[in-house]
């Protein structure tokens, strides 16, 4: 049975754990236009500075006929190559060639739900996010279910838990701590009226 993008997806989600955060399908911009509407298949950054706020962009790939559709079009792939310090193909095993991975990628090969980096991308440092990108992040986040995966919590046993973005609170199963949930801060009365 042919591997489907889900499945190559599935195996790539295994490579960010922890505090990575893990967007598949996002969009490097907002609006419309070409490079607002350019998206990768997934999109992951690890948000503390001591692992260097490492952000990977993924694109998929399942058949032969889309992966040379890809090598035509190789502006396809910028957004993802500015907002990101590594960019990664990823695909069933064999799919690529010896020769055609473009010198500014890596590959990563899934099989059996398991990712394995073939080829490692190269490092690039990367400036600031543009506007538009921090807009689409923002818009992603904002939807509640459009987070796969964000991480975990560590509890002050020492437990590791992972958030539970379904029931909007995350408690530790080892002692019962309320990790997270909804926080309510207090307003002064001069602004309850605006709504705040």
């Amino acid at each position: 049975m042919a591997m489907t993008s889900d499945d190559i997806l599935d195996g790539i989600v295994k490579r960010h754990t922890e505090a990575w955060i893990f967007l598949p399908e996002l969009r490097m911009g907002t609006g419309y236009g070409y490079s607002s509407e350019q998206r990768v298949d997934a999109w992951a950054i690890h948000p503390w500075p001591s692992k260097g706020l490492s952000a990977v962009a993924y694109e998929i790939k399942v058949s032969r006929k889309d992966w040379l559709n890809e090598l035509k079009k190789p502006l396809k792939r910028r957004g993802a190559l500015l907002h990101s310090n590594l960019f990664y193909f990823a695909t069933p095993a064999g799919l690529i060639k010896d020769g055609e991975l473009p010198i500014e990628t890596g590959l990563i090969e899934v099989t059996d739900g398991r990712a394995k980096e073939v080829v490692p991308a190269p490092r690039r440092d990367i400036g600031p996010p543009t506007w538009l990108f921090v807009a689409a992040l923002m818009r992603r986040l904002g939807g509640g279910k459009a987070m796969a995966h964000w991480g975990t919590w560590t509890c002050v046993c020492g437990s590791r838990v992972r958030h539970n973005y379904d029931n909007k609170t995350t408690v530790c199963e080892n002692c019962g701590r309320t990790l997270s949930g909804k926080i309510e801060l207090p307003v002064s009365d001069e602004f309850k009226g605006l709504g705040l």
